[in-house]
């Protein structure tokens, strides 16, 4: 065996690689679609005149937050506990606000608006899994309303927060997709069967 010296190998270079495209992930699109419902749900308080300017009606808020306003006492309108959860919320007394809505939602369950606020502002302090419940009984309202969009919007956002809500909300939606469905080809049957 001859005495063999291993050749000079020379480095080669590597192939410029193209940077990996990066995918959203999932979150990543929950969170977005979650960031455009809270979006318009601010443009629409904005727009309706629910969030007040701070300076004299944020303090006038806070002065009419007292236990009175939230029913304890004497009997508040539901209006005013409405106002007074609004106003505290923009004056930034999130405990105030929480319990103003609970408030309004306790004498009145099937307002949409209220749920999906107090949502919002338990979102907001990063009580996620109570904004979710609060979001899920928004959207099944908004199913029994006939408002199906807005169900469809805050569906992100209960997936964030309560996946196992998420899912018997996707069901409550494909249950109301199988009646309408189903209401639709009655009245179709009906108009055929009065046309002859």
């Amino acid at each position: 065996m001859e005495n063999q010296t291993p050749e000079k190998v020379e480095p080669v270079a590597a192939a410029p690689v193209a940077p990996a495209k990066k995918r959203m992930t999932n979150r990543t699109k929950n969170r977005i679609m979650f960031g455009v419902v809270l979006a318009a749900a601010v443009l629409f308080a904005y727009n309706g005149g629910y969030l007040q300017k701070a300076g004299t009606k944020a303090s006038e808020a806070i002065a009419a937050i007292s236990p009175a306003s939230f029913g304890f006492g004497t009997a508040a309108k539901a209006e005013d506990k409405l106002a007074v959860a609004r106003g505290a919320f923009a004056a930034g007394d999130i405990n105030a606000a929480i319990e103003g809505y609970r408030a309004y939602i306790a004498a009145n369950p099937k307002n949409i608006s209220a749920h999906g606020e107090l949502g919002n502002v338990l979102y907001s302090v990063g009580a996620v899994s109570e904004a979710s419940q609060a979001y899920f009984e928004a959207a099944s309202l908004a199913i029994e309303q006939n408002q199906i969009e807005v169900a469809e919007a805050l569906l992100p956002a209960v997936i964030e927060g309560n996946p196992m809500l998420a899912n018997a909300l996707n069901d409550k939606l494909f249950d109301h997709q199988v009646r309408t469905h189903l209401s639709q080809r009655e009245q179709a049957d009906q108009k055929q069967a009065k046309q002859g």
